[in-house]
């Protein structure tokens, strides 16, 4: 259970400093432009955050469309 703990403030830790620049990013256009900036950036902190962004918009589409 402390691998588990260990690991999961590893990555709370690794996405804390790009959460900062979040809110400047969604005054930003539209939602496919940000996306095309995001992709630019080369940093795997944001590049993760993109995925679990993803990944939980997959799951609430699919909670939503089974109801």
């Amino acid at each position: 259970m402390s691998l588990l703990l260990l690991l999961v403030r590893r990555m709370v830790a690794a996405l804390a400093f790009p959460r900062v620049f979040l809110p400047f990013f969604t005054s930003l256009g539209l939602a496919c432009s940000r996306r095309v900036l995001l992709n630019l950036v080369p940093s795997k902190r944001f590049h993760r955050i993109r995925d679990i962004v993803d990944a939980m918009d997959e799951a609430c589409v699919r909670i939503y469309e089974d109801r």
